[in-house]
């Protein structure tokens, strides 16, 4: 596909909606275990979420055994923010990292070939309803071949997108629970470390 075809289908930047991809990351910490887990649980639900996995496993800790929780929650973009923000505010956070990935370019050039090949095949349909499968065999198993990509294309295409839609509209939230005794002190904290965690705490 040339680019003067990509760009008679693929709308003004200026016109389209960007399909922003955002992704958070947190390290934290909490003295009451049972309960932080526990209220993660409401605390998703509070902000139209969901939980995708979650694991608790044990580790070491100052030489006592210690709870680790890992999660991935997806809430919605709009409530990303304030949601991080909630957790900034209950946990102990020591390290938060976010990320905005635009990916509008591909979503629509995704777009703009799906688009093509549903042309395609409705063409495709049209003509094997014309054909005598019986004198014009040949020729209908050629278009028939052909008519069997074109929709194997597309449903590889509409999968790219439903995947992409689902990145946009749901943020994901990645966060790591250390069950401590003490919290870690801010001056242990790197520079950047502090800085993040002071974002958080702000939001």
């Amino acid at each position: 596909m040339t680019n003067d075809k990509l760009n008679s289908t693929t709308p003004p930047a200026d016109m389209v909606e960007r399909k922003i991809i955002k992704t958070y990351e947190l390290n934290a910490e909490t003295k009451e275990f049972d309960a932080t887990v526990q209220g993660l649980d409401a605390l998703v639900a509070e902000f139209g979420g969901y939980v995708e996995s979650n694991s608790i496993s044990n580790r070491n800790y100052n030489s006592k055994m210690a709870r680790y929780a890992s999660y991935k929650f997806r809430i919605p973009a709009e409530n990303a923010e304030a949601f991080v923000g909630s957790i900034g505010n209950t946990l102990n956070v020591t390290r938060q990292n976010s990320n905005a990935q635009d990916v509008s370019e591909s979503y629509y050039s995704i777009e703009a070939t799906m688009q093509e090949l549903q042309t395609e095949r409705d063409s495709l349909l049209n003509m094997m309803a014309s054909l005598d499968n019986q004198k014009d065999y040949n020729f209908w198993l050629t278009v028939q071949t052909r008519l069997s990509e074109v929709r194997q294309q597309i449903a590889r295409l509409q999968a790219q997108l439903n995947n992409y839609d689902s990145r946009v509209e749901y943020s994901t939230v990645s966060l790591y629970i250390n069950e401590v005794i003490n919290y870690t002190p801010a001056e242990e904290l790197s520079f950047g470390e502090q800085l993040s965690a002071a974002f958080v705490g702000g939001w």
